[in-house]
């Protein structure tokens, strides 16, 4: 934090992203423009920022090769923060999905993030997805975009935080009118111009 309030274009960004997570619940993507260990730093405070006020689902999509380690990373983030919200119905249906197509696994572990804060006294979950582009280097990643983008705009009390070391990237996720997510987020760039 004391980097944070050395740097007035960082401290700007936090606000920024403060007013977008908290009072919006908007979609946001965090581009690292300049791929240094401030951004990094800047995006890990934040991240446990959050985490003193929500329940933070961490994805690494660089960690991922396929659309069943997506389901399966997702899941086990659920079991670890959610356990107590997860009644034996849930479990047992979840157990059930995971021994189906990858497809139908991962369709049913996106939704239960907005499964758990209808049936518990939790207001917000954030659904943090790091390195998000990395999902342009997989095989399925336009059917994986489109599940998504189709879960993610029906869940009310989830927000959605995308980071990414691309621009490039970012914009062929996100502004491109014939991809799926094309504005589901705003972008936010740690750069002066922005």
């Amino acid at each position: 934090m004391v980097a944070i309030k050395r740097n007035g274009i960082l401290e700007k960004k936090w606000k920024e992203l403060d007013i977008l997570i908290r009072e919006f619940g908007q979609g946001t993507v965090i581009v690292k423009v300049h791929k240094n260990k401030e951004e990094q730093q800047f995006i890990e405070a934040f991240r446990e920022h959050l985490s003193k006020s929500y329940k933070v689902l961490y994805v690494d999509f660089a960690k991922v090769s396929n659309m069943r380690d997506i389901a399966k990373m997702i899941l086990a983030q659920v079991h670890l923060l959610f356990e107590d919200c997860i009644d034996k119905e849930l479990n047992d249906s979840l157990r059930f999905w995971e021994q189906e197509d990858a497809y139908r696994f991962l369709d049913v572990v996106l939704k239960v993030p907005q499964m758990i804060i209808e049936n518990s006294q939790l207001s917000r979950i954030v659904f943090w997805s790091e390195n998000y582009t990395e999902v342009l280097k997989l095989e399925e990643s336009d059917a994986i975009c489109a599940m998504m983008r189709s879960i993610f705009q029906m869940q009310q009390d989830v927000v959605h935080l995308f980071t990414s070391d691309s621009l490039d990237q970012t914009n062929k996720i996100f502004m491109d009118y014939h991809k799926p997510f094309f504005r589901f987020a705003r972008i936010l760039k740690f750069d002066e111009k922005r």
